[in-house]
């Protein structure tokens, strides 16, 4: 994207933070960039990400300066568990397993190399395996306890954009003053009605509403109608 010369909020530091934690529940509201920011994290990790790919993904960021011994050198799993909360109740858990399962799946794919053994029950198949998976989560829930981190100042700002990125944003969507463009105080205007629909997401740390974080979708759509 940002090589692309298309709007970019370099928030990629972060990276270095959460790994600071084997362990992590980090909470946002919906389109706030959750799924963006574990998939630069499993980038960051991965063993197959090579020097090359390191590079046009992360060369010229934040997290090119960061030299963590994960870096490059991990197994990655990707589950994804957004699941509609709207499904009956007693779905939920085969939901979760098919999407346990599709995880491992995935892993046996993208890791050929790698050969999981779990003893306990002998188990043999990929669907064993991702169920053994969710039984070892739970039986080991009481000693496994992730750090907190939703309302813990340091990620405050982990993802949103700030009142300078979105007005960065708006002077490189419609550049104030140029040909075809905004006037500075028409710029000033569709700020001010940004921050009146979108801004007001606080978090611990945050002073008043001029700290205050936008909705990185709502300001995408936003910007989509000008």
């Amino acid at each position: 994207m940002w090589r692309a010369n298309a709007f970019f909020a370099d928030q990629s530091d972060c990276v270095g933070l959460l790994l600071q934690h084997a362990h992590v529940h980090y909470e946002r509201p919906g389109q706030f960039g959750k799924t963006t920011l574990l998939e630069m994290l499993g980038a960051f990790v991965d063993r197959f990400t090579t020097n090359a790919d390191f590079q046009v993904l992360f060369g010229g960021t934040k997290a090119a300066a960061i030299y963590h011994p994960l870096r490059q050198q991990c197994h990655i799993v990707r589950i994804s568990l957004s699941i509609d909360a709207r499904r009956p109740l007693h779905e939920i858990p085969e939901l979760l397993s098919a999407a346990v399962n599709d995880g491992v799946r995935s892993f046996q794919v993208a890791y050929p190399d790698v050969h999981v053994n779990v003893e306990e029950n002998g188990i043999r198949t990929l669907s064993s395996l991702g169920i053994a998976i969710a039984k070892i989560s739970a039986r080991e829930s009481s000693g496994w306890k992730p750090q907190y981190l939703t309302f813990s100042p340091q990620f405050s700002r982990t993802l949103g954009l700030s009142k300078a990125d979105v007005l960065r944003a708006l002077n490189e969507v419609i550049p104030a003053d140029n040909e075809g463009g905004l006037t500075q105080t028409q710029q000033n205007n569709l700020f001010d009605l940004m921050h009146r629909l979108y801004t007001g997401y606080m978090f611990p740390g945050m002073e008043d509403d001029v700290d205050a974080v936008f909705n990185p979708a709502l300001c995408r759509a936003f910007f989509y109608e000008l």
